[in-house]
Parts: structure tokens; C-alpha cells; sequence
């Protein structure tokens, strides 16, 4: 079974994040799920992303640096919108990375990508998050490192759309087929 570090969106760590953390152990899976808001969660997007600006992407990536020190080296990454960048950029730089979801965007780091690594991308088509341009970017560069991207796109619009607690972004049966794909990934 897979070791896994599950980052929250900037929503923060929500029941939905721990509630698919959860799923994932009863799969046989370790699963970390760090705080990166010190315990602040939002049902107001705009407000999460807002308090994401406050803290800043560089201490954002310090914080998800710092999560998964003593944790093995074979982690799988998963991302929920903001924390899918994390979880790119964590993969990106930190040697042994067995593979990354980026759930909510396929979110593309700057630093080169680790050889041999697979992607795993999930977003709905109309999501206002969401630039579907990086895209081809993400593929590009995942390929020229000879790692592999399965991109699934879902209908709808919402965005953290496995969120149970958010009527607006949440879509049953968008979340439980992207949960499957998840489950065949990381099995």
C-alpha cells in the first residue's frame, strides 16, 4: 500500500479533506493530512484564498516542506486546488516521489520534473479555478520527464467538488468516480 500526504485546499483542513483521508486508510493506506492553517478553516472560498494571500506561497511551501520531514521518502502527493501547487512543488524538489494527484487543477510547478513520475489530474469543465491551458504544459513536462499524466475532467463547474459541506461545489457522483481513479492509482 501506498504512504500518502494528503495538502488541503485553501479552504483548509476541512471534514471533506479528512473524511477522504480516511477513505484512503480503509483502503490500507497511510495517509498524512498536515494543518497548514494552524486549524483556520473557510465555507467562503474567496475568504480561504484570501488568508492563503496573507500567509504567502513561500511560507506555504516551507509549512508543506516541513509536514513531510521524517516521512518516507516513497510518499504519493495529493492536492485540493491550492495544495495541489504544493503538492507539485513538494514532488517536484524532494527526491523519491512515487506519484502526485492534483485534485481541482492541473497545477504545474516550476522546478523540473522528477523522472519517471505519473500524474494523476481531476477537474470539473467549468470550474472559474481552474486554467485548463495548463494542461498541455503539465503533459509536456511530466512526458519530457518520462512520467505519464492521466488528466480526467468531470461536468459541472464545482470546485472542490468532492466537498460535501459545500452544496454549491459538491457533485456525488463526480466525487465518487474521481475517488475510484484515485484508489486504482494509488493501488
Amino acid at each position: 500500500m501506498a504512504e500518502v500526504v494528503l495538502f488541503h485546499s485553501a479552504a483548509g483542513l476541512r471534514p471533506a479533506v479528512l473524511r477522504a483521508a480516511d477513505g484512503l486508510r480503509a483502503l490500507g493506506h497511510g495517509v498524512t493530512t498536515p494543518d497548514l492553517y494552524d486549524g483556520r478553516t473557510f465555507t467562503d472560498l474567496d475568504e480561504g484564498v484570501a488568508h492563503m494571500r496573507s500567509i504567502g506561497w513561500p511560507e506555504l511551501l516551507t509549512r508543506a516542506a516541513a509536514a513531510v520531514e521524517g516521512l518516507p521518502e516513497t510518499l504519493v502527493y495529493i492536492g485540493m486546488s491550492m495544495g495541489a501547487g504544493l503538492a507539485a512543488t513538494v514532488a517536484a524538489t524532494r527526491p523519491g516521489a512515487r506519484g502526485v494527484v492534483l485534485l481541482y487543477g492541473p497545477e504545474v510547478p516550476e522546478e523540473p520534473w522528477p523522472a519517471g513520475v505519473p500524474v494523476q489530474a481531476h477537474y470539473a469543465v467549468g470550474d472559474p479555478w481552474v486554467d485548463a491551458s495548463s494542461e498541455v504544459l503539465l503533459i509536456r513536462k511530466v512526458a519530457d520527464a518520462g512520467g505519464q499524466v492521466s488528466l480526467y475532467v468531470y461536468p459541472g463547474s464545482g470546485h472542490l467538488l468532492d466537498d460535501d459541506d459545500l452544496p454549491d461545489q459538491y457533485d456525488a457522483s463526480a466525487a465518487a468516480v474521481l475517488w475510484q481513479r484515485v484508489a486504482a492509482f494509488l493501488g
